[in-house]
């Protein structure tokens, strides 16, 4: 039952929508290589509540 959590948290608050990943992907340059971090760190971070969500369902 994770995946439903990880959709949630994925409509919530999508990554194409994060005010910092839109402004450096409008930049040129080096700034934007920082696109493809922000990405990871906001999937790590929806996974990893996903996670939480699911396994605090499981224990109560």
């Amino acid at each position: 039952m994770g995946s439903p959590s990880l959709l949630w948290v994925g409509v919530v608050a999508p990554p194409s929508s994060h005010p910092v990943a839109v402004s450096v992907t409008a930049d040129a340059g080096r700034a934007a290589l920082l696109v493809p971090a922000i990405l990871l760190a906001w999937a790590t971070v929806a996974t990893a509540a996903a996670t939480v969500v699911s396994r605090r369902r499981q224990v109560g």
